[in-house]
């Protein structure tokens, strides 16, 4: 019986080890619920004009185990002062906000709420931050204190003024000074490569 069940005890320790040795499927990363609203960008917002600009990140730590000073929803503020918009920028802020056709529904194929930036306005319980995500595009309504309640897509007008405002504001940001004009995935694809002609071979041959 001994001789019996060694073998299979060494069967079954193998493929054991070829289990344990073999990756787990990747799986797709979620695409973060958001609250579906029919209400205009307009409608949030009001009257209120942003006047300060903060840097965010997204943050992957439980909230009993969060430190940073500040969060707004689930995504960390970085440290440093809240940067002061410019009452020139303020004003070009406020007419983009309020273009309705800037702002519509996300797309089907968005990705996960990854955003970078906030634009602040208000204090207290009356303050009001708009997250701003440029890989996909989208800018999501946080009251005070709160969690999302609305988001959108914004146009490529919209990212022009929200992008050039970023990088004038923020000059010594790598990651935001490194973001492209246009979203990534609805950049032209690159020009395919030109073979060069051999240098042996003179134009005459």
């Amino acid at each position: 019986m001994k001789t019996f069940l060694t073998p299979v005890i060494v069967v079954l320790l193998a493929a054991a080890a070829v289990i344990a040795e073999t990756p787990a499927p990747e799986t797709a990363e979620p695409v973060q619920e958001i609250p579906v609203t029919d209400k205009p960008l307009t409608e949030w917002i009001g009257d209120r004009v942003p006047t300060h600009l903060l840097r965010v990140i997204p943050s992957e730590t439980p909230a009993h185990l969060r430190f940073a000073p500040e969060y707004i929803d689930q995504f960390e503020v970085l440290g440093g002062a809240p940067v002061p918009i410019p009452v020139a920028d303020q004003g070009d802020l406020k007419s983009v906000l309020a273009n309705e056709n800037g702002f519509g529904p996300l797309r089907p194929d968005r990705c996960k709420f990854r955003p970078g930036l906030s634009l602040r306005s208000g204090a207290g319980s009356e303050q009001q931050d708009l997250l701003v995500c440029f890989a996909c595009d989208e800018l999501a309504v946080v009251p005070a204190g709160g969690k999302i309640e609305a988001i959108y897509a914004f146009d490529q007008p919209t990212r022009d003024t929200l992008l050039n405002l970023a990088k004038a504001l923020l000059p010594d940001d790598e990651a935001i000074q490194e973001l492209p004009a246009v979203r990534r995935d609805k950049a032209a694809p690159a020009p395919p490569a030109q073979s060069l002609p051999d240098p042996e071979t003179s134009p005459g041959e």
